[in-house]
């Protein structure tokens, strides 16, 4: 035996028809016995292990796998149950089994005690008592019969739109006109807030658009957010001024587009002032009120940016007094800052102050024009023009330049005596001074009589002729 033994090949795989050889019972006699691979099963293994074999239903066609996960408990998966297939306990035999939807016959409504199959996350199945479940403890069982149904968190329409019925069911959507509730968290109807909107509007443009504030009075005022809107009236007996702040948040917020009408009450002129930074853009840059009455219109054009323009109310500036009767061609004069009144010859003469026979010569028929030929009946007089005290330069009698045709000059330094540029007769004293220069002539054509001393006290009368082209000097001496 020892000898087949040690004879053996190892691991060899076994065929149908091999033998192997088994000792029965090692624990008394040993009997050795051959047994043939191919009954191995059929005759060992299958009568020791029938308890494995389970039949499966004729609904589980296959098993995938079967596992153990925590807790003891084991999951079942199958690879194809078949269409509308569930796994139920059967309750005679207490196994696991397949049935078809059909095969449930009745439907009724879950009660306490009832059980719910759940899949769990950990692959296994579980079951579940109906109480245990949210609609059971209060919570949204029903949409429809739950009159006061609760969410848990906040509610995902998920891009989906909510239909509201013809009449707001809400009970905290709200649809007043007037908003009375004043409610932080109740909503509003579209119609209610233009109902609402279109009242407040309403009432803005009787009561406030463009009311008059309270009377500004003293010297310098300065416009506040509450006059937009609104006439800004300057009321003082004497000059003011209202001055534009700069923009600033929480102090002076005038909204682009906002406007003011400013009312020059009083009889004080009011002046626009421009606070640091602001540009107040005006006609003629008039930021003075043209007097009592005026109006000037505000308007915010930009951050810092201002519009004005005053205008007169129309029956205190730009009219005419009527009560002259003014006719076509007759002057105008001012009776005051505000009025134009017509005014006929005589009273334009009056009011220039030119009375004839007073302030104007009457008209004389005998009175000389440069122009005109005349004849002298009467002789005249004349002032002698003073030339002064001559020391030095050039003497040139001119009588077209305001001078008389008689001059006079006292001689205290040597001089030249010289023609007038324009035709003329001029007739000239000389007195020779402490001092008395020669005297010599220049640019005359012909020169004749005395000569000329330097004896103090002497005198000389000069006759100058100054014709087109030529010009003559005749010298008498006096003495």
């Amino acid at each position: 035996m020892a000898s087949k033994t040690t004879a053996l090949v190892e691991n060899v795989t076994p065929v149908d028809g091999d033998l192997l050889y088994t000792v029965d019972d090692p624990a008394g006699t040993p009997i050795s016995k051959k047994l043939k691979v191919d009954n191995l099963h059929l005759n060992y293994l299958k009568g020791k292990n029938d308890l494995l074999y389970q039949p499966l239903d004729a609904d589980l066609t296959a098993i995938a796998a079967l596992t153990t996960t925590a807790g003891g408990r084991s999951a079942l998966a199958l690879a194809d149950p078949g269409v509308d297939r569930l796994l139920g306990w059967d309750d005679s035999a207490g196994s696991v089994v397949a049935f078809a939807l059909a095969d449930i016959a009745t439907e009724a409504a879950p009660a306490a005690g009832d059980f719910v199959t759940i899949y769990g996350a950990e692959g296994d199945l579980r079951k579940v008592n109906w109480s245990s479940l949210p609609g059971a403890a209060g919570g949204l069982a029903n949409i429809v019969e739950d009159l006061t149904p609760q969410l848990g968190g906040q509610l995902d329409i998920n891009t989906k739109s909510i239909l509201w019925p013809s009449t707001v069911a809400l009970a905290d959507f709200l649809d007043e006109d007037a908003m009375t509730s004043n409610s932080a968290t109740a909503g509003a109807t579209q119609q209610s807030i233009k109902a609402y909107v279109d009242a407040a509007l309403q009432t803005a443009i009787a009561s406030d658009l463009y009311g008059i504030n309270v009377d500004r009075t003293a010297a310098s005022e300065t416009l506040a957010d509450t006059d937009q809107n609104s006439v800004v009236s300057m009321n003082s007996g004497s000059a003011q001024t209202l001055t534009i702040p700069p923009d600033e948040v929480g102090v002076f917020d005038y909204p682009v587009g906002g406007h003011t009408i400013v009312y020059n009450e009083g009889v004080g002129l009011t002046t626009l002032a421009q606070g640091a930074g602001v540009t107040i853009r005006a006609l003629g840059s008039t930021l003075v009120s043209p007097g009592q009455y005026a109006i000037c219109v505000l308007y915010n054009i930009a951050t810092n940016v201002w519009i004005a323009q005053w205008h007169a109310n129309s029956t205190a500036v730009g009219t005419v007094d009527t009560s002259g009767t003014p006719i076509a061609n007759d002057f105008a004069r001012f009776t005051d800052a505000n009025t134009i009144e017509g005014r006929d010859a005589t009273e334009v003469k009056t009011d220039l102050g030119l009375v004839i026979g007073t302030n104007v010569l009457a008209y004389d028929a005998d009175v000389l024009f440069a122009d005109v030929g005349d004849t002298f009946t009467a002789g005249y007089l004349s002032d002698s023009y003073d030339g002064g005290n001559i020391t030095t330069g050039t003497v040139t009698p001119a009588p077209a330049t305001g001078q008389e045709n008689f001059q006079h000059y006292t001689n205290n330094g040597a001089h030249t005596l010289a023609p007038p540029t324009s035709p003329c007769s001029v007739i000239v004293e000389i007195t020779n001074g402490a001092t008395a220069g020669a005297i010599t002539t220049s640019g005359f054509t012909k020169v004749r009589g005395d000569a000329f001393t330097t004896t103090n006290t002497h005198k000389f009368q000069c006759t100058i002729v100054k014709t087109n082209s030529v010009s003559s000097l005749y010298v008498e001496a006096m003495q």
